[in-house]
């Protein structure tokens, strides 16, 4: 089991943004999730299913990251609910997770430029999108996000903030 140093990490990632997709953010993200795949089906002795929530803003990544899961697991005609073992894996945008939780939630932001964006976020800079992406781990939150584009910006409070308190994985 890969043990993170908070119940909230960050996971610098410098891929590159191709329209609403990082394909370098989904390999990590795929990495991540397979490390507490193998975790939950080898070393568990309980019955625990386990959930885990793979979460973005964007509708294109989501699309990435479906075909990744849809190999992995072999479930080709799946689009939002895999099986892997003991680990139940949803995935979804942000907004279509809102009054759900998960054990853990992986949550790929895929922004690498703001000012290619008129200098902000836009919606993902809503404290209340915010708010849900943030809280929808009952044990751990992985964000997978290029660092210094959410650090090194004027434009969202919101972000510079949750970059300046979370531990840096």
């Amino acid at each position: 089991n890969k043990s993170y140093r908070s119940r909230a990490v960050w996971i610098n990632v410098n891929g590159r943004q191709q329209g609403n997709k990082n394909p370098k953010e989904v390999m990590r993200l795929m990495t991540e999730l397979k490390i507490f795949v193998n975790w939950a089906n080898s070393t568990q002795k309980t019955k625990k299913v386990w959930e885990v929530a793979c979460l973005t803003y964007y509708r294109g990544q989501e699309r990435l990251i479906r075909d990744k899961l849809r190999v992995y697991t072999k479930q080709f005609n799946r689009y939002s609910h895999f099986k892997k073992g003991k680990v139940r894996i949803i995935l979804h945008t942000v907004d279509k997770i809102q009054g759900q939780e998960a054990d853990v939630v992986i949550l790929s932001l895929v922004r690498t430029s703001s000012t290619k964006w008129g200098g902000n976020f836009g919606f993902m800079d809503n404290p209340n999108r915010l708010n849900v992406a943030l809280t929808r781990a009952k044990y751990q939150l992985i964000i997978i996000g290029q660092l210094h584009n959410f650090k090194n910006q004027n434009s969202s409070i919101n972000f510079k903030n949750l970059t300046e308190s979370i531990k840096i994985e």
